[in-house]
């Protein structure tokens, strides 16, 4: 299905590394040569595991090159979709990572797949004691800053009608927000395939229930094979905090918990409570999400929305949440 070819001089030295796919021609990935000449095996290996792991799709030879032209149709739409974007709105890295259609977009590179960066905290844009904004640029802004995701195609119990050929016609938007317009999905452009499109979390995140639904809305299909059991979503909150923070076993969460803060001249305590806040009577719900499945790059700005509202929600509560705690009457540290 693919294959990487290392050239080397009569010396033994590195001259290149390409990577061809279904017998297209090599090209060169500047990635790999650079792991290389670093000696940065690795990472090599990684890109190799990347590689690999595109075909691991249900069906014949046949079956899996369709998949990866419907992939390679997605990621041809979604990188128009950020150049429509930035040349409607003018915008700088930052605002594209926050308001764009698909976020910051990232090629796919060897191994690596398409990334689209589309949430960073104040803390992240923000120097830390000045409150300057920090000048990020396409090419210094860390890839690992945020919340992104990676784009791909994976086999699925289901049949989809996925799109072999990009979607978006011609090269104006249709507003000022730099939304394309799309071909009609026809049996020319489009073919049933045993897989769908997914959007894989760069990290497990907590969403709500009423979120869950809303993509499930979005895209017609259900974020979740087997619906997992929920959990207050207060709860998978600051677990996941605790976890990002260095915590190796978070611990137990009481009903309530009161987290300490020491700023200068001052004491904060963050009260939260496991039990709030409720909805229809209820606590607030939730469950950890890794990958959202879906079937057209239409859907993908609606995704990324739903997306950055949770964040930046999670982002407030967790804010909150310090390794210094009390719980049931005692200190801990």
């Amino acid at each position: 299905m693919f294959y990487v070819e290392v050239h080397l001089d009569k010396a033994g030295k590195l001259v290149d590394v390409k990577v061809a796919h279904h017998g297209e021609n090599p090209v060169s990935c500047p990635e790999l040569i650079q792991h290389l000449r670093d000696k940065n095996f690795d990472e090599f290996s990684k890109h190799l595991k990347g590689l690999v792991n595109l075909y691991k799709l249900p069906g014949d030879n046949k079956l899996k090159t369709k998949m990866y032209l419907a992939l390679q149709s997605l990621e041809l739409d979604l990188t128009k979709m950020m150049h429509m974007f930035r040349i409607a709105t003018n915008t700088n890295t930052v605002e594209t990572i926050l308001h764009g259609s698909v976020g910051l977009l990232t090629a796919r590179s060897g191994g690596h797949l398409v990334s689209l960066q589309c949430y960073v905290s104040p803390n992240d844009i923000f120097e830390e004691g000045t409150g300057a904004q920090l000048n990020y640029t396409d090419v210094n802004i860390p890839r690992t800053l945020g919340v992104s995701v990676s784009v791909t195609v994976e086999g699925t119990t289901s049949v989809y009608k996925l799109p072999i050929a990009p979607l978006i016609t011609g090269s104006h938007p249709v507003d000022n927000k730099g939304t394309p317009s799309f071909s009609s999905v026809t049996n020319s452009n489009c073919v049933d395939l045993p897989a769908c499109f997914f959007l894989k979390m760069n990290r497990l995140m907590p969403f709500s229930l009423s979120y869950i639904k809303k993509m499930s809305s979005t895209t017609g299909i259900s974020v979740f094979e087997t619906m997992p059991p929920l959990s207050p979503l207060y709860d998978l909150i600051i677990k996941s905090q605790l976890h990002e923070e260095g915590e190796a076993s978070p611990p137990a969460l009481a009903q309530s918990m009161r987290f300490y803060a020491s700023l200068p001249g001052q004491q904060h305590c963050y009260f939260l409570n496991g039990d709030a806040p409720v909805q229809d009577g209820r606590t607030l719900q939730g469950a950890y999400v890794s990958k959202i499945p879906f079937r057209h790059p239409a859907q993908v700005p609606a995704l990324l929305d739903i997306i950055r509202h949770q964040a930046a929600y999670n982002t407030l509560i967790g804010s909150c949440v310090k390794k210094t705690y009390i719980k049931e009457g005692g200190l801990v540290d």
